[in-house]
């Protein structure tokens, strides 16, 4: 697990395993003002719910960075470490 991005605070989270260590679909979990939501990569809410601006925003960016969140799920589940997506812009313009 690690913290991807936090985008005016609200915090991008990448989690690989679910409770009985199953994959799930690429998703990641939205946390803003002690709400959560999992979306996946399309903006899908997948569970909870965060407030829609916040989603929206998160909905977004996750839309134009969709590479980033890809590689990112893919090192995840071959136990690498994950880049921060600041860490990652500064790499890749």
């Amino acid at each position: 697990m690690g913290t991807l991005y936090i985008l005016n605070g609200t915090q991008v989270i990448l989690r690989t395993k679910g409770e009985n260590g199953k994959h799930h679909t690429p998703h990641v979990h939205l946390f803003y003002s002690g709400e959560s939501e999992t979306m996946d990569f399309d903006g899908n809410i997948i569970a909870g719910g965060i407030d829609r601006k916040k989603h929206r925003e998160i909905a977004d960016w996750a839309a134009v960075n969709k590479v980033y969140l890809l590689e990112q799920w893919e090192k995840a589940l071959r136990g690498e470490k994950m880049v921060s997506f600041t860490e990652w812009e500064a790499n890749h313009k």
